[in-house]
């Protein structure tokens, strides 16, 4: 997709969600989540830079360079896609060390994803 084309899509899935909120505890008898779509502003340069480097596709790229995040909760079963940074942490995450901490623990922080991806490409820090 277009990086003009994934501007188009946040603006009318934000303006949909919005509307999507309006009257949803009347409807439904419960508040509604956060029901959102969030565009990358700022700085995502990094993420990126780290998702390239872990291989994923060009067009998972694009969609971050201009999607920082979707959480739609209350659509059908739930429409969730993960911020660049989480899906980072997901990628980097030692799944067959016994005894290593687990991912979303305490004990798992940014120096040791840094050291994951370091021994993934051989470059020192």
């Amino acid at each position: 997709m277009k990086p003009e084309d994934l501007r188009v899509w946040i603006e009318r899935s934000s303006r949909l969600s919005a509307e999507f909120e309006r009257g949803f505890e009347a409807r439904f008898g419960y508040p509604p989540g956060e029901n959102r779509v969030l565009a990358a502003e700022g700085v995502v340069s990094g993420d990126l830079e780290e998702l390239a480097k872990l291989g994923v596709p060009t067009g998972l790229l694009d969609f971050y360079a201009c999607v920082r995040e979707v959480s739609l909760p209350d659509l059908g079963n739930g429409v969730f896609v993960h911020s660049a940074r989480q899906v980072i942490a997901g990628l980097l995450c030692p799944r067959t060390s016994p005894g290593s901490p687990r991912c979303g623990s305490s004990q798992w922080s940014v120096g040791s994803a840094a050291a994951v991806l370091d021994s993934r490409t051989g470059s020192n820090r």
